[in-house]
């Protein structure tokens, strides 16, 4: 089992600035069809559709979780 900087070498994954304040964006070779916000609950905050850069102003400070969707199921 690796890590996830190995996983994102292995997959060509960058998801910057970290932290951010007002976009976060998101580069992949593989196209990524949606991408869900989840908080610390695990609850669903927010889901956005094939964008590189998504709008987070609107969050509240904190940390959440990412769920990158691509074509055929669930790669990140």
């Amino acid at each position: 089992m690796g890590n996830f900087r190995d996983f994102c070498k292995k997959k060509s994954l960058s998801i910057y600035s970290n932290p951010v304040s007002d976009y976060l964006h998101i580069k992949s070779d593989s196209k990524v069809t949606k991408t869900r916000i989840f908080d610390m609950l695990g609850r669903k905050v927010d889901a956005i559709s094939a964008k590189d850069q998504i709008n987070v102003t609107y969050l509240q400070p904190g940390n959440y979780i990412l769920e990158l969707e691509k074509k055929r199921g669930y790669d990140f």
